[in-house]
């Protein structure tokens, strides 16, 4: 099974996405052009910075409505789904799945 991966963290430095070919019980195999970093530009990493003091101060899930939080939202996703399209544009045959989580903002 070839099985594709994101990861962004709380470090919020940009979105890492790999492919790996898996029999569901060990790692097989992952070649060097299976994998890709993308960058958050500077502006980008203000607004998810901003959306984690927001998190922050509303301890409720309104903060979820917050129009920062939803503009983190809409550039994390949209760098994930960039970062996904780059790679699958490097692959000779496609993923049977991707894992996706978003980009966390707080941990509590």
């Amino acid at each position: 099974m070839r099985a594709i991966g994101t990861m962004s963290g709380t470090s919020m430095d940009g979105v890492d996405v790999a492919l790996i070919e898996t029999d569901g019980m060990a790692l097989v195999d992952r070649g060097p052009a299976a994998s890709l970093s993308l960058a958050y530009s500077p502006n980008e990493r203000k607004v998810l910075f901003d959306a984690v003091a927001i998190a922050l101060d509303i301890n409720s899930p309104e903060c979820l409505s917050h129009p920062t939080v939803l503009e983190a939202t809409q550039i994390s996703t949209q760098r994930h789904a960039e970062a996904l399209v780059r790679l699958l544009d490097r692959l000779d045959s496609p993923a049977e799945m991707v894992g996706y989580h978003g980009q966390t903002i707080l941990h509590r």
